[in-house]
């Protein structure tokens, strides 16, 4: 009796580590037998109803990694976490504690779904897919800021970028289970693998990176970092090069660059002495293993040669995404009543692709009136977050929102669904 009272008690003190723990085990076994995501999910779901809310919002945010390892089981049973997670949070706030919602907050997401349902582009399933997602994401962020302290954003991008850290471990189980090469799809570009970890698509991970980096920065700009900002932002770095994204380069050389110039005026001597260092062991790396050289090359720098034109140059910086751009935004200002009020949420791509930035589709599934309103909701969330949060922002919070603006200006983010 006294062994299990000791046991329940190291488990009730280390409840979240035990379950993360188990949860690790589980997706790894599910790396060679698919059918585990019928049980780890589920206990996932276990955890998420019987623990509290911080630690269930933990649970969702560690296992956001795994969800792709089955292209349709996987990301529906994590949806019902999601879904059982939020109804949680809702009973919780507004009925247990009645707390009351912000008004202006429902107010401009009620005109901004009432916008969305007006019968401006076709009902299809890519309209009903977006229009969930859009409801979802505003219902969480709207319960979220009722308790910022649910968040603990600091803690919770750490469990985020450990999770990422442990998929792009277990991702090696590609070449020796059979079940991993019957389920990932390798990525490739120019004849040379892109590296995409457990998320199905390499772009998808420059995307987790870049977000996660941009925050591990802010807490060292903030002056609120230890070891374990500088390791995650070490190892994202390490992870993001080897998708051979144009993107990810530019915004990584990007965040050291201000890390540098930031660090430089508070430890001149070891910022220089450590930026030497660094510098000395790419080199020897590079001559250690000049195939990486190479690739870095080819694939940022070979095709410079071949630009013949503005276009073909600004092709070749954005991986042909100028050409879209000029598509998407050609086809808008011929018509003013497409750019003023969209095609409507899930209308049809262009030629072959989506426009590859937020703004342009954005605008040209919603319009500049459906934009306005969507960014006036934000601001609002936002706000309110602010003034109920305890913890104060530091003025570094621009390098993540910048982040966040310049994949905007290459990705669609929330628009774009596969």
């Amino acid at each position: 009796m006294a062994r299990l009272n000791k046991f329940q008690h190291f488990y009730a003190k280390n409840k979240l580590v035990i379950n993360l723990v188990l949860l690790t085990a589980l997706f790894f076994i599910h790396c060679f037998w698919g059918n585990m995501m019928f049980v780890a999910f589920p206990i996932l779901l276990l955890f998420v109803i019987i623990d509290n809310i911080r630690n269930g919002f933990s649970y969702i945010l560690f296992s956001i990694p795994f969800c792709m390892m089955n292209l349709y089981w996987s990301a529906v049973l994590f949806c019902i976490c999601v879904v059982a997670y939020m109804i949680k949070f809702f009973i919780i706030t507004y009925f247990i504690e009645k707390n009351k919602p912000n008004k202006w907050l429902l107010i401009f997401m009620g005109i901004f779904f009432i916008y969305c349902l007006l019968p401006i582009g076709s009902y299809n399933g890519q309209y009903w897919t977006r229009i969930a997602i859009f409801f979802c994401l505003f219902a969480a962020f709207g319960m979220i800021i009722q308790k910022p302290n649910v968040v603990r954003l600091g803690f919770n991008f750490k469990i985020l970028a450990l999770a990422l850290l442990i998929s792009c471990v277990f991702s090696a189980t590609f070449y020796f289970s059979p079940y991993m090469h019957e389920t990932m799809v390798l990525s490739f570009s120019g004849g040379r693998g892109r590296y995409q970890g457990l998320v199905g698509h390499p772009n998808v991970l420059a995307m987790f990176c870049e977000l996660l980096m941009a925050v591990m920065a802010y807490f060292i700009l903030a002056k609120k970092a230890s070891w374990k900002e500088w390791f995650f932002l070490v190892a994202l770095t390490a992870i993001g090069f080897f998708t051979l994204s144009k993107t990810f380069l530019a915004l990584a050389i990007f965040m050291y660059l201000v890390i540098f110039i930031v660090m430089l005026k508070r430890h001149f001597v070891a910022t220089l002495i450590t930026t030497c260092l660094g510098a000395t062991m790419l080199i020897i790396l590079g001559l250690c293993f000049p195939k990486i050289v190479t690739i870095f090359v080819d694939r940022f720098i070979g095709s410079f040669a071949e630009c013949k034109s503005f276009a073909d140059f600004m092709n070749m910086v954005t991986t042909g995404r100028y050409d879209l751009w000029v598509e998407y935004l050609t086809f808008l200002s011929n018509n003013p009543l497409r750019l003023f009020f969209g095609c409507g949420l899930g209308a049809g791509v262009l030629s072959t692709l989506s426009a590859h930035n937020m703004l342009i589709t954005g605008t040209y599934e919603l319009g500049i009136v459906g934009m306005i309103l969507l960014g006036i909701a934000v601001g609002v969330m936002i706000k309110e977050f602010r003034k109920n949060s305890e913890e104060k922002v530091s003025k570094a919070i621009w390098l993540p929102i910048v982040i966040v603006a310049l994949i905007a200006s290459f990705e669609d983010l929330i628009f774009y669904i596969i």
